[in-house]
């Protein structure tokens, strides 16, 4: 069967773009979810084992099933299937998958062949200043999931001491599933008691907690047990359910095996005259108490009012109200409790983001977020999402390498949920310690696995070092998730290291096309070569963002990234001085970034490097940019 292009199901699948597309939805896949698709093609209503599956898709002797579950799942998502009912891949447990969705050859119209893309030529023809503010909101992205990540969970409240004299367990591995109250699914209440229960369940030694971050946002219906099992490497799942008959709670938790659904224990409660909160906690202790009679969890002071608290959560888990509204009705609930963890963790999320979003002056929002980390760090000071958030603060804003390294080594002595290790992987690496880096990411990815965002990470680690086959191979699988200008961006430094001109003009001709330039302009690049050809393109959009500059926020140290290519060198420090005065986070990573790989013998970025904590650059990469080849 040809299967360039079929039909799976309602689906055109386009291998030679690696897209599918259905009406009106267009989706860009990695290519290993269009193998997997298009191997299960070939045998449609039929049983490929994961044997199969590993040599013909993986092309390897071996694949976990947590990986190609993950991948099964993936491909899921996009097709818009589920495992519970499917319509497109069927699982066959201990023997593969099979595809029974119908499968048809594509015939080809006439006005389609004449330009088969035209499905998506809307989105390569976008504006410049659409492709602007896109690589601005990446950027912004980036530095928003790198920063103090931890402040993405900031309810993480602890339980109240109680008894229980059943057996310990202790699984090597476990995860806690989504809870949605069965009275309201939308209710806060479910988070807020998954938050409790997931903070809790991290402190014990015992107990390796896996996807607490990534399992809260998996859309429903979720996969089944045995899958979720395979894509997150545990032996065991926690299922607990929330219900309300009249005005109490009720609540039941269940331990689960997930290959054979068994269930290992149970514990039913109900919260009687006790209020949300001190119910949460009950049943956060009971469920810890079953793995470990003897625990015990702190003597909380701190409580709220119970309708305080149902306004609290409304507030805390309603991200669409305007942010400056959101913050007022926070600090509203601060008068009377102040000593609330949870709502200072909120506090600190929200005016982090009010200052990298520019909702507030950068220095107000910095300096409010960190009041209330300090006072966190009295609260909790061994809590190990603490001191990641307090070591991401100290990276990120106040450039103080060395606490920031202590506060990231002392945090990893504890259990840390995976977004916590963002901040001390890119320490790692901006200090040349890149295998320790590799090494925190590896172990990220283990309590996380179905967080994509390690992905990026993992090039970007590549990208600095400049291993150019590693970061090529690792960008292929970010190419579905990004825009054209960011590939664009990302593959520019390493054609140069790798002095390809001909792919370096390639990408400046296609820059300058979406930056909109004239077609003279665009004539006139192609009549230059090498550097000549580089500067030009360069300029050209350095003036575009520039423009941007002025009707809003774009980050200097990408002005400076432009600045560099285009070879103006005092553009290139006059923004790195002016990052330097607006306490621009991504400033820290700068010495790292290919395009400044010319200038670091440079005095000036020396001076850049001092004003940031760092004296010397690691040997592997405080070298001089080799000269291009200039084409002839």
């Amino acid at each position: 069967m040809n299967l360039r292009k079929i039909w799976v199901g309602d689906w055109l699948v386009i291998e030679s773009e690696q897209r599918i597309v259905r009406g009106d939805e267009n989706t860009k896949a990695e290519p290993l979810l269009i193998s997997l698709l298009l191997r299960l093609a070939e045998q449609p209503g039929q049983v490929v084992s994961k044997e199969a599956l590993t040599h013909d898709v993986w092309a390897c002797e071996f694949v976990t099933d947590q990986v190609m579950a993950v991948a099964v799942y993936n491909l899921r998502k996009i097709l818009g299937d589920n495992a519970k009912e499917p319509q497109f891949i069927q699982t066959l447990p201990r023997r593969g998958y099979r595809l029974i969705a119908p499968v048809r050859y594509f015939e080809e119209p006439p006005e389609f062949a004449e330009n088969p893309l035209d499905l998506d030529e809307t989105q390569n023809q976008t504006p410049i200043p659409e492709q602007t503010q896109k690589r601005r909101k990446a950027w912004i992205l980036a530095l928003a999931a790198c920063l103090l990540v931890a402040a993405l969970s900031p309810l993480l409240p602890r339980v109240l001491a109680a008894k229980n004299s059943t057996h310990p367990v202790h699984p090597p591995s476990m995860a806690l599933l989504p809870i949605h109250p069965s009275f309201d699914p939308q209710n806060p209440l479910g988070p807020a008691l998954y938050t409790v229960i997931q903070g809790e369940l991290e402190k014990m030694p015992d107990i390796q907690l896996v996807g607490a971050q990534s399992l809260i946002k998996m859309p429903e219906p979720l996969p089944s047990l045995n899958e979720l099992g395979q894509m997150l490497g545990v032996n065991q799942l926690l299922r607990v359910q929330l219900d309300k008959r009249n005005s109490e709670l009720y609540c039941k938790a269940e331990m689960l095996e997930p290959q054979s659904g068994t269930l290992l224990w149970k514990r039913e409660f109900h919260s009687g005259e006790m209020s949300e909160l001190h119910f949460q906690r009950h049943v956060a202790f009971s469920i810890c108490s079953v793995f470990d009679p003897n625990y015990k969890s702190p003597n909380y002071q701190a409580e709220m009012d119970p309708q305080t608290y149902r306004d609290f959560l409304a507030v805390a888990y309603d991200m669409q109200q305007p942010a400056m509204e959101r913050i007022a009705k926070l600090e509203s609930f601060l008068a009377e409790n102040e000593n609330f963890f949870m709502l200072r963790m909120e506090l600190v999320s929200a005016y982090l983001f009010a200052g990298i979003y520019g909702q507030l002056p950068r220095d107000e929002a910095y300096y409010h977020s960190r009041q209330h980390l300090e006072k966190i760090r009295e609260m909790e000071p061994q809590s190990s999402s603490v001191l990641m958030m307090a070591g991401s603060f100290a990276l990120f804003f106040d450039w103080n390498i060395a606490e920031a390294k202590m506060l990231f080594e002392k945090a990893q002595t504890k259990e840390s949920v995976g977004y916590c290790f963002f901040g001390h992987i890119e320490l790692e690496a901006l200090l040349g310690n890149f295998d320790e880096a590799s090494r925190l990411l590896a172990q990220a990815r283990m309590r996380e696995p179905l967080v994509t965002e390690w992905d990026t990470l993992d090039f970007y680690l590549s990208f600095y070092e400049l291993d150019t086959p590693a970061a090529f191979q690792k960008l292929d699988k970010l190419r579905a998730k990004l825009n054209e200008a960011t590939i664009l961006f990302r593959e520019y430094p390493l054609y140069r290291e790798n002095q390809d001109q001909a792919q370096m003009r390639r990408i400046e001709n296609r820059l300058l096309e979406l930056n909109e330039n004239s077609p003279e302009i665009i004539a006139q690049h192609k009549t230059l070569s090498g550097s000549q050809a580089a500067h030009f393109c360069f300029n050209e959009i350095l003036k575009t963002d520039q423009e941007a500059a002025e009707k809003g926020y774009y980050p200097p140290v990408q002005m400076a990234v432009v600045a560099a290519y285009a070879g103006n060198d005092d553009d290139v420090f006059r923004y790195l001085q002016e990052a330097l005065l607006k306490k621009d986070p991504r400033l820290i990573m700068a010495p790292l970034y290919p395009a400044f790989k010319p200038y670091r013998n440079n005095p000036k970025f020396h001076e850049v490097r001092a004003k940031l904590g760092l004296t010397a650059l690691p040997e592997e990469i405080a070298v001089n940019e080799p000269q291009a080849k200039e084409e002839k």
